[in-house]
Protein backbone atom coordinates (compact mmCIF):
# COMPACT_ATOMS: atom_id res chain seq x y z
CA UNK A 1 0.00 0.00 0.00
CA UNK A 2 1.14 3.27 -1.20
CA UNK A 3 1.78 6.64 1.05
CA UNK A 4 -1.05 8.08 -0.61
CA UNK A 5 -3.56 4.93 -0.01
CA UNK A 6 -2.33 4.90 3.44
CA UNK A 7 -3.19 8.53 4.34
CA UNK A 8 -6.50 7.78 2.31
CA UNK A 9 -7.56 4.86 4.39
CA UNK A 10 -6.84 6.74 7.63
CA UNK A 11 -9.00 9.56 6.43
CA UNK A 12 -12.12 7.36 5.59
CA UNK A 13 -12.07 6.01 8.92
CA UNK A 14 -11.39 8.94 10.60
CA UNK A 15 -15.19 10.55 8.99
CA UNK A 16 -16.15 6.70 9.89
CA UNK A 17 -15.45 6.91 13.65
CA UNK A 18 -16.93 10.56 13.48
CA UNK A 19 -20.53 9.48 11.66
CA UNK A 20 -20.92 6.88 14.10
CA UNK A 21 -20.23 8.90 16.70
CA UNK A 22 -22.95 11.23 15.43
CA UNK A 23 -25.37 8.18 15.01
CA UNK A 24 -24.67 7.27 18.91
CA UNK A 25 -25.72 10.96 19.91
CA UNK A 26 -28.65 11.20 17.73
CA UNK A 27 -30.10 7.64 18.88
CA UNK A 28 -29.43 8.79 22.38
CA UNK A 29 -31.93 12.05 21.46
CA UNK A 30 -34.28 9.95 19.76
CA UNK A 31 -34.28 7.25 22.70
CA UNK A 32 -35.17 10.64 25.73
CA UNK A 33 -37.83 11.55 23.05
CA UNK A 34 -39.45 8.08 23.39
CA UNK A 35 -39.31 8.49 27.39
CA UNK A 36 -41.69 11.93 27.16
CA UNK A 37 -45.29 10.91 28.97
CA UNK A 38 -47.24 11.69 25.55
CA UNK A 39 -44.97 9.21 23.48
CA UNK A 40 -43.94 6.51 26.19
CA UNK A 41 -46.91 4.35 26.36
CA UNK A 42 -47.53 4.12 22.43
CA UNK A 43 -43.99 3.57 21.69
CA UNK A 44 -43.75 0.68 24.21
CA UNK A 45 -47.20 -0.61 23.10
CA UNK A 46 -45.22 -0.71 18.98
CA UNK A 47 -42.88 -1.77 20.07
CA UNK A 48 -44.49 -5.11 21.64
CA UNK A 49 -44.46 -5.88 17.95
CA UNK A 50 -41.93 -8.58 15.61
CA UNK A 51 -40.21 -5.57 13.30
CA UNK A 52 -40.84 -2.57 15.49
CA UNK A 53 -38.01 -0.64 16.86
CA UNK A 54 -37.20 2.59 18.59
CA UNK A 55 -36.71 4.90 15.52
CA UNK A 56 -40.32 2.77 13.39
CA UNK A 57 -42.21 2.94 17.01
CA UNK A 58 -41.09 6.99 16.97
CA UNK A 59 -41.75 7.53 13.44
CA UNK A 60 -45.75 5.92 13.67
CA UNK A 61 -46.26 7.95 16.80
CA UNK A 62 -44.97 11.82 15.46
CA UNK A 63 -46.47 11.31 12.05
CA UNK A 64 -49.84 9.32 12.54
CA UNK A 65 -50.51 11.24 16.47
CA UNK A 66 -53.71 10.95 17.92
CA UNK A 67 -55.46 7.15 16.52
CA UNK A 68 -58.71 8.21 18.11
CA UNK A 69 -59.37 9.79 14.38
CA UNK A 70 -59.88 6.51 12.66
CA UNK A 71 -62.64 4.39 13.87
CA UNK A 72 -61.91 1.39 12.22
CA UNK A 73 -58.22 -0.01 11.36
CA UNK A 74 -59.52 0.26 7.62
CA UNK A 75 -59.47 3.69 7.69
CA UNK A 76 -55.85 3.61 8.84
CA UNK A 77 -54.60 1.35 6.03
CA UNK A 78 -56.87 3.44 3.44
CA UNK A 79 -55.04 6.91 5.40
CA UNK A 80 -51.73 4.84 4.72
CA UNK A 81 -52.27 3.96 1.32
CA UNK A 82 -51.96 0.59 2.08
CA UNK A 83 -55.76 -0.50 0.04
CA UNK A 84 -55.34 -1.36 -3.40
CA UNK A 85 -57.06 0.59 -5.80
CA UNK A 86 -60.15 0.28 -7.58
CA UNK A 87 -61.95 0.86 -10.80
CA UNK A 88 -65.08 0.22 -11.19
CA UNK A 89 -67.89 1.10 -13.75
CA UNK A 90 -71.59 -0.81 -13.86
CA UNK A 91 -71.04 -4.41 -13.17
CA UNK A 92 -67.32 -4.11 -13.92
CA UNK A 93 -64.67 -4.15 -10.87
CA UNK A 94 -60.67 -4.21 -11.48
CA UNK A 95 -58.15 -3.91 -8.70
CA UNK A 96 -54.73 -2.20 -9.07
CA UNK A 97 -51.81 -1.85 -6.84
CA UNK A 98 -51.83 -0.16 -3.76
CA UNK A 99 -52.96 3.79 -4.02
CA UNK A 100 -49.86 5.00 -2.03
CA UNK A 101 -51.91 8.26 -0.97
CA UNK A 102 -51.26 9.43 2.75
CA UNK A 103 -48.54 9.55 4.45
CA UNK A 104 -45.18 8.33 2.93
CA UNK A 105 -42.97 7.82 6.07
CA UNK A 106 -45.56 5.73 8.03
CA UNK A 107 -46.06 3.41 5.14
CA UNK A 108 -42.71 3.07 4.25
CA UNK A 109 -41.99 1.84 7.74
CA UNK A 110 -45.05 -0.36 7.66
CA UNK A 111 -43.77 -2.33 4.79
CA UNK A 112 -40.20 -2.14 6.09
CA UNK A 113 -41.21 -3.70 9.75
CA UNK A 114 -43.71 -6.08 7.75
CA UNK A 115 -40.70 -7.89 6.43
CA UNK A 116 -40.01 -9.79 9.65
CA UNK A 117 -43.36 -11.39 9.85
CA UNK A 118 -41.54 -13.72 6.72
CA UNK A 119 -39.89 -15.45 9.31
CA UNK A 120 -41.01 -18.18 12.01
CA UNK A 121 -43.18 -16.73 14.58
CA UNK A 122 -40.76 -16.31 17.55
CA UNK A 123 -40.25 -13.76 20.73
CA UNK A 124 -36.54 -13.52 20.66
CA UNK A 125 -35.08 -12.19 24.15
CA UNK A 126 -34.96 -8.85 22.75
CA UNK A 127 -38.63 -8.74 21.72
CA UNK A 128 -39.85 -10.49 25.39
CA UNK A 129 -37.54 -7.52 27.24
CA UNK A 130 -39.67 -5.05 25.23
CA UNK A 131 -43.09 -6.86 25.83
CA UNK A 132 -42.15 -6.53 29.24
CA UNK A 133 -43.33 -2.79 29.54
CA UNK A 134 -46.83 -3.60 28.39
CA UNK A 135 -50.44 -5.33 29.14
CA UNK A 136 -50.50 -9.44 28.53
CA UNK A 137 -53.46 -8.22 25.94
CA UNK A 138 -51.14 -6.16 24.10
CA UNK A 139 -48.23 -9.57 24.11
CA UNK A 140 -51.32 -11.23 23.05
CA UNK A 141 -52.37 -9.28 20.06
CA UNK A 142 -48.32 -9.03 19.05
CA UNK A 143 -48.17 -12.68 19.05
CA UNK A 144 -51.61 -13.46 16.94
CA UNK A 145 -50.09 -10.83 14.41
CA UNK A 146 -46.93 -12.66 14.31
CA UNK A 147 -48.68 -15.95 13.67
CA UNK A 148 -51.47 -14.72 11.74
CA UNK A 149 -48.76 -12.40 9.23
CA UNK A 150 -46.30 -15.41 9.05
CA UNK A 151 -48.90 -17.66 7.32
CA UNK A 152 -50.64 -15.10 5.28
CA UNK A 153 -47.29 -13.99 3.66
CA UNK A 154 -45.83 -17.43 3.21
CA UNK A 155 -49.63 -18.21 1.40
CA UNK A 156 -49.52 -15.41 -0.70
CA UNK A 157 -45.76 -15.67 -1.79
CA UNK A 158 -46.91 -18.96 -3.09
CA UNK A 159 -48.86 -16.81 -6.03
CA UNK A 160 -47.89 -13.37 -6.01
CA UNK A 161 -44.11 -11.63 -5.81
CA UNK A 162 -42.75 -11.27 -2.43
CA UNK A 163 -43.20 -7.86 -2.34
CA UNK A 164 -46.85 -7.85 -3.03
CA UNK A 165 -47.06 -10.46 -0.10
CA UNK A 166 -45.11 -8.10 1.74
CA UNK A 167 -47.37 -5.31 1.06
CA UNK A 168 -50.80 -7.08 2.17
CA UNK A 169 -48.43 -7.89 5.56
CA UNK A 170 -48.20 -4.33 6.28
CA UNK A 171 -51.56 -3.76 5.58
CA UNK A 172 -52.96 -6.09 7.50
CA UNK A 173 -50.05 -5.57 10.45
CA UNK A 174 -51.66 -1.87 10.23
CA UNK A 175 -54.67 -3.52 11.71
CA UNK A 176 -52.88 -5.28 14.70
CA UNK A 177 -51.38 -2.17 15.37
CA UNK A 178 -54.24 0.02 15.94
CA UNK A 179 -56.12 -2.79 17.97
CA UNK A 180 -52.88 -3.04 20.40
CA UNK A 181 -53.01 1.04 20.31
CA UNK A 182 -56.95 1.00 21.66
CA UNK A 183 -56.08 -1.69 24.06
CA UNK A 184 -53.61 0.16 25.89
CA UNK A 185 -55.39 3.78 25.02
CA UNK A 186 -58.39 3.93 27.24
CA UNK A 187 -59.56 7.23 25.19
CA UNK A 188 -59.65 4.97 22.20
CA UNK A 189 -63.69 2.96 22.53
CA UNK A 190 -63.99 2.23 19.71
CA UNK A 191 -65.16 -1.50 19.12
CA UNK A 192 -62.97 -3.41 16.18
CA UNK A 193 -66.03 -4.10 13.51
CA UNK A 194 -65.65 -6.44 10.50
Amino acid sequence: MTEIDQITLQTYLHQLDQLGQEVRRIEGDVAAQAERIPYQAPVKVLMAFRGIGLVTALTLVFELGDLRRFAHPRQLMAYLGLVPSEHSSGNHTQRGGLTKTGNVHVRNAVISAAWKYANLPRRSRVLRRRQEAVSAEVISVAWKAQRRLYKRFHKLSQTKARCVANAAVARELVGFLWEALRLENPLITTRLRV
